[in-house]
């Protein structure tokens, strides 16, 4: 860690202390691509579009393409869900029911969470785990998937997926010597949360000529390479369907895992927010990690799992009523007891979001009367966001220089990008004044300028890791269809002229 700065004696001109060089090396080195430089100038771009000369620049608006955040995109959002969160923030709204058309089953949802609260106000505060009434509705949807009984003693109801993650590694890789290992390429999230707390990041590679699905040789020669160099590897991350590939896992796959858990002994963290967004449901459905586990006799009782699913994604995507939830299965009491404690650091889950869980996990059902309405909405969703997808994946493909395997499932396309070396070379060397492009990788330079000539803002590969030598870029698929169509197009251009320009 760097000297601390102190505080000059000069009354006029004091030392500061809120700066980097006071502040720990996790803080000071981690990294969050999905909301970086790039994303960073993006909104300084749309600022100049909206208050200074249009002229400025060669498109009039900004195609943000870099986080999945759907309601940026999706209007309007599921009817069912606003109605009982609207009833829950302000009951006397319940009695009005009848003359706003809210349905009946509105009303008994959220009078049944209300019940749940302190003075049925979701203003307060709740157990450190979240409400019990939602805990059970988690663990009742987990019966229905899995076909395994489910404790909601368990249930970590959490702020998103993000936070029982955070937990999770505070615990399992808070020292030098303790090793995560995580995809490669994987979600920045991980990689930025080892890094805060001091942990090692171990990285496993997934197989881009398999659809990127996971390596098990690539996964345990990681884990003797970790141990050789004196890490003892802790747990794995598994981002299932993938986040940014698309990919969806085999059960096979899964299976080979959990056997791998069971054989080094460590933690499984299986981050599955995105197991709604599956849309080749016939030839790569999801399958859990719990389900798998418990099926699965040898391991069942002793391999460490812990699973996290959130509101922010699926056909819902309410990221910014930040919900979610994580299950332990054979954690022991000890280890549990500790995520109990960090939980309760943090108080408890907001409310809101915890309404929202217990609606993910228990949707109207048929005879209720909100099922017809909910569920063509949902089915209209889904159907837009597989259509997309497809739109995606066809249209990268007929770029030439650009390939994308097919998106079985997330909101996401990770394409590989063709760029000669003699380009790379001349595409960074033409930056070599520019302090926020000096000595950054040319897919950051190539999605940079993709910004600055089409509007368009997408994430470079090197973000989220790839293999030394290929470049790729993370793309949504979210925006209209519209939108879409304009980014491939755009692509198309921008990527043969930027080949062109740096091979001369």
């Amino acid at each position: 860690m760097a000297a601390v700065v102190q505080q000059g004696t000069d009354e006029k001109s004091p030392e500061k202390v809120f700066i980097p060089e006071n502040m720990g090396d996790g803080v000071r080195n981690a990294k969050y691509a999905v909301r970086g430089a790039i994303v960073k100038r993006a909104y300084e771009i749309q600022a100049d579009l909206i208050d200074c000369d249009k002229d400025k620049y060669p498109f009039s608006s900004i195609v943000f393409c870099n986080i999945g955040n759907p309601q940026a995109f999706i209007s309007p959002p599921i009817t069912f869900h606003r109605q009982v969160l609207a009833c829950t923030m302000y009951p006397p709204l319940m009695k009005e029911a009848k003359l706003l058309k809210f349905p009946a089953d509105v009303v008994t949802r959220a009078q049944r969470i209300l019940n749940s609260t302190a003075h049925q106000n979701i203003g307060a505060y709740t157990n450190s785990q979240g409400l019990l009434t939602v805990r059970q509705s988690v663990a009742a949807y987990l019966k229905r998937r899995d076909g395994f009984d489910a404790d909601p003693t368990n249930m970590f109801l959490t702020n998103g997926a993000s936070a029982g993650i955070t937990y999770c590694i505070q615990c399992l890789g808070s020292r030098a010597s303790d090793g995560i290992l995580i995809p490669l390429p994987q979600y920045p999230l991980y990689s930025a949360q080892i890094t805060l707390n001091g942990g090692t990041a171990v990285p496993y590679f997934l197989d881009e000529n398999a659809d990127w699905s996971a390596s098990l040789d690539s996964i345990e020669a990681a884990v003797i390479k970790a141990r050789g160099d004196g890490l003892a590897v802790r747990a794995i991350v598994i981002i299932n369907p993938g986040n940014p590939t698309g990919h969806c896992f085999s059960r096979e796959c899964i299976d080979g895992i959990i056997a791998l858990a069971a054989k080094y002994a460590f933690v499984v963290l299986a981050d599955e927010v995105y197991q709604e967004n599956i849309y080749f449901k016939d030839s790569s459905p999801f399958v859990s990690f719990r389900k798998c586990l418990l099926s699965n006799a040898d391991y069942a009782s002793t391999v460490e799992l812990i699973s996290f699913h959130s509101v922010s994604k699926g056909i819902f995507g309410e990221c910014g009523l930040r919900g979610g939830y994580m299950e332990c299965v054979n954690i022991d009491e000890s280890g549990r007891a500790m995520l109990v404690k960090l939980a309760s650091i943090n108080l408890c889950p907001n409310t809101p979001g915890q309404v929202m869980v217990d609606i993910m996990t228990a949707p109207p059902i048929e005879g209720d009367e909100s099922y017809a309405q909910f569920k063509a909405e949902y089915e209209t969703q889904y159907e837009s966001l597989k259509e997309r997808a497809a739109i995606l994946t066809r249209e990268l493909n007929q770029i030439k220089g650009i390939s994308c395997n097919t998106v079985f499932g997330a909101m996401y396309a990770f394409p590989s990008v063709v760029i000669p070396d003699a380009v790379a070379e001349r595409a960074v060397a033409a930056y070599a004044g520019d302090a926020r492009l000096t000595g950054k990788p040319v897919d950051f330079v190539y999605c940079w300028e993709l910004l600055e000539k089409c509007g368009v803002c997408v994430i470079p590969g090197s973000g989220f890791g790839q293999k030394e030598g290929s470049y790729h870029f993370r793309t949504t698929l979210l925006p209209p269809k519209k939108q879409i169509q304009f980014v491939v197009g755009a692509l198309a251009k921008f990527h043969e002229l930027f080949i062109e320009t740096y091979s001369k």
